[in-house]
């Protein structure tokens, strides 16, 4: 019904997971499916979060949560987020420029810069 991928990442020298194809089927939609699944995510971990809205209608959605916006690029910038362990190998780069990403926990200062995203 509900499902997302969560892989480890490191921001400012920090752990991180990187939410990636969070989504809801959608006859499940505004069922609660996706907040629970969410707020599990938020329990289960102290770590940064960071994610990239599917589209800008989810930025509300994404605040909700308590999730903050923030510049992001994958030319270059300020905060690196690379990502970890046999996830690295799934990536690849990704040429289109700027866009809006959110994180949550902790408190980052400039643009996020993602040099990989999965393809």
């Amino acid at each position: 019904v509900a499902i997302c991928f969560l892989m480890p990442c490191v921001v400012e020298g920090k752990a991180a997971k990187y939410i990636y194809g969070f989504t809801v089927k959608e006859k499940y939609r505004s069922m609660g499916y996706g907040k629970a699944l969410m707020e599990k995510i938020k329990s289960e971990t102290n770590d940064i979060l960071i994610l990239r809205p599917a589209n800008v209608k989810l930025i509300d959605y994404y605040k909700q949560f308590g999730f903050c916006e923030v510049a992001a690029s994958n030319l270059e910038g300020d905060i690196s987020v690379e990502p970890l362990e046999g996830y690295k190998a799934l990536c690849e780069k990704d040429k289109k420029g700027e866009y809006t990403a959110m994180y949550y926990g902790g408190e980052l200062k400039g643009k996020l810069y993602f040099p990989y995203s999965l393809a």
